[in-house]
């Protein structure tokens, strides 16, 4: 989605102008009558913030409010009534879809930021006395939660901030699309603007037809492709879109930005306060990804390797499990190893499943995994694994005490990292000595010289695509490069290999760059697959195979 963003008091530009910068879709705070195809008006609507008497309290008994002012509470009527009024206006203009921003904010004010007012309390008691009975008496839990986040019924609360943050917000989805319907009939695009990479965020998305996420700045020792993963893992096969809200500084990092971005499947959009230098570089960006995606640009990721993700895991752990997950994901980058995010595990496949700081999985995904070990896939464990109920309580894991290394019990092959848990001892686990472990465990249970993909002589990210016709497209972007200037650096006698399976028995293919020069290499025999030696490039570059 080639998105223009526009701030508060923006016109619309020309519809000349809009076709010149391939804009297919505007954001605003209001409809756009004269927004002509082909742009298509979304129309931003708040759905998180609420007047001063309608927001949530906090622990230490404040009011919740961050830095969009003050937050509603997803447990009052009043406060629902009134995101309910806004989105449903939003629905009934002539636009072709709704935004809703903030969605996620009470979930975000955390833990001791938000669900400790007076509504909050009555569904906390609601929700006790549905599963104790009315023999609880008059109590009022909250109260001592506020003070001590470990008091009784803790576990309770936590399952009501989860449960209450998205449900809230799919409700807010559904009505959008059922007003769409009533009052233009029409089959209105709902999605969302969200702050930051949540357990909350990712599961809404299941319900969204398209998100907008910020765009991690760039960075040489951290690709960071993960956040656009996780979120294109419940989105599916629907838009991601990143959003440059700060500055990034030079207009190359724009580019570099967007680059990543698109290697991972999402794409990037500017405001329409970013600078003109920013816009070119971000145009030209474009401009090569315009035709791939047109020609060469294939739907399906080749995965050799599934990392697991759970929103409700990570909710569970207090973020370790996304902070992992993210982890392992630099990890299998850095490797050159084909990996895919997935949110639920499919019942077929053999691929090793990738399990990071797991320590809270739902039952029903821990079951779905067992099967699929007993099923002759296997599994890479870092950190501990645990199950919980749906109220968090602790039940038995999906596996038993774990050594380092290989380990094959009952029928199931797991290799574990680090089974104590972080033996670093971190807050958030660092990927960098995961990529030695990670790439002894992948050749363990792949086998040696098997992997899909793999490089020497230069920085690169790897990302390999399947069509339906079974031609392979390796998405390559290099790390290096200026952040002053934002000038990618030049990739020079990089050399790429392709196991027989990826490459499958193919011994040319065409490469395409930037600047728009296509080339065709070839791909030499070597090992149990093939390996071919990069032209010189800068910046993202395209290997494509016709196998």
């Amino acid at each position: 989605m080639n998105l223009l963003f526009l701030m508060p008091g923006d016109a619309a530009p020309p519809r000349a102008d809009l076709e010149a910068a391939g804009v297919d879709a505007i954001l605003a705070q209001e409809a756009l009558p004269g927004a002509e195809p082909p742009a298509r008006p979304l129309v931003l609507t708040d759905a998180g913030s609420a007047p001063e008497a309608e927001a949530c309290q906090a622990a230490a008994g404040t009011v919740a409010r961050d830095a969009a002012g003050f937050v509603g509470c997803v447990h009052r009527a009043r406060a629902f009534a009134i995101h309910e009024a806004r989105v449903l206006e939003a629905a009934r203009a002539p636009a072709a879809g709704v935004v809703l921003d903030g969605a996620d904010r009470w979930y975000l004010a955390g833990p001791r930021g938000a669900g400790f007012c007076d509504a909050c309390a009555d569904r906390l008691d609601e929700r006790l006395r549905r599963t104790y009975g009315e023999m609880l008496g008059p109590s009022r839990p909250l109260q001592n939660l506020a003070a001590d986040e470990r008091a009784p019924f803790h576990r309770e609360l936590s399952a009501q901030r989860w449960h209450g943050g998205v449900e809230t917000a799919a409700r807010l989805v559904r009505r959008a699309r059922d007003e769409a319907r009533r009052a233009r009939q029409v089959e209105a695009l709902v999605g969302a603007r969200f702050a930051a990479c949540s357990p909350a965020a990712v599961a809404l998305c299941r319900h969204l037809d398209f998100a907008l996420v910020p765009v991690p700045p760039p960075a040489k020792e951290r690709s960071r492709v993960a956040t656009y993963e996780m979120f294109l893992a419940a989105l599916g096969r629907r838009e991601l879109v990143g959003l440059v809200e700060e500055d990034l500084g030079a207009p190359g990092n724009v580019a570099q930005a967007a680059r990543l971005a698109q290697a991972a499947g999402a794409s990037v959009a500017l405001t329409s306060s970013a600078t003109a230098p920013a816009r070119e570089a971000l145009a030209a960006h474009r401009k090569f990804w315009a035709t791939l995606n047109g020609h060469y640009r294939p739907p399906d990721r080749l995965a050799e390797a599934l990392l697991l993700y759970s929103p409700e895991c990570d909710h569970w752990t207090g973020g370790r499990h996304g902070a992992g997950t993210r982890a392992a994901a630099e990890a299998l980058t850095a490797l050159g190893a084909q990996y895919r995010i997935t949110t639920a595990l499919p019942r077929s496949g053999t691929e090793p499943v990738v399990l990071a700081d797991a320590g809270a999985l739902p039952e029903a995904e821990a079951k779905a995994l067992d099967w699929r070990l007993r099923a002759g896939a296997s599994a890479i464990v870092i950190g501990g694994c645990g199950t919980v109920d749906e109220e968090g309580l602790a039940l038995e894991g999906p596996f038993g005490s774990l050594q380092p290394g290989l380990n094959v019990s009952d029928h199931r092959t797991l290799f574990a990292i680090d089974p104590a848990g972080n033996a670093e001892g971190l807050a958030e686990r660092r990927f960098e000595p995961l990529v030695g472990e990670l790439d002894r465990a992948l050749e363990s249970l792949i086998g040696r010289g098997r992997r899909a993909a793999g490089f020497r002589g230069a920085d690169l990210v790897v990302k390999c695509y399947l069509d339906p016709d079974r031609k392979l497209d390796v998405q390559l972007v290099g790390r290096s490069f200026d952040p002053a200037s934002g000038a990618a650096a030049k990739v020079s006698g990089a050399v790429l290999y392709l196991s027989g399976a990826a490459a499958s028995g193919a011994r040319s293919g065409q490469f395409l760059t930037e600047d728009g020069q296509a080339r065709k290499v070839t791909l030499s025999p070597f090992g149990m697959g093939v390996q071919v030696a990069l032209p010189e490039f800068a910046g993202s570059a395209l290997l494509t195979v016709a196998r």
